[in-house]
């Protein structure tokens, strides 16, 4: 599948749960849900041949997926309508209200 048609799947994902037609935030969260690809790309091929990995290798790929796409993760998930954190209280991190931010 090509970047421009997951950014377009994407931003018709991100306006129907929003309901928000602001390009600053369907492109913030775009941009979020696929700056990591290549963080999601390395750790689904340690998962699929560990065999072929070294430990340095796999480090890199946990590193890339917890210190890289752990935030834009997180981000895009405020963006979306809030994070529930599964191993914490059920409580909900509240969207993102970026309209002063312009």
């Amino acid at each position: 599948m090509s970047a421009s048609k997951i950014e377009q799947l994407l931003r018709a994902v991100y306006e129907q749960v929003s309901d928000s037609k602001d390009e600053i935030q369907i492109r913030d969260f775009t941009f979020h849900m696929t700056d990591w690809e290549k963080d999601l790309i390395r750790i689904a091929a340690v998962f699929k041949d560990p065999e072929r990995f070294s430990e340095r290798e796999c480090k890199e790929a946990v590193d890339g997926l917890l210190l890289h796409a752990c935030g834009h993760i997180m981000q895009a998930a405020r963006l979306y309508g809030g994070i529930i954190d599964p191993f914490g209280k059920d409580t909900l991190t509240p969207p993102i209200d970026t309209s002063d931010q312009r």
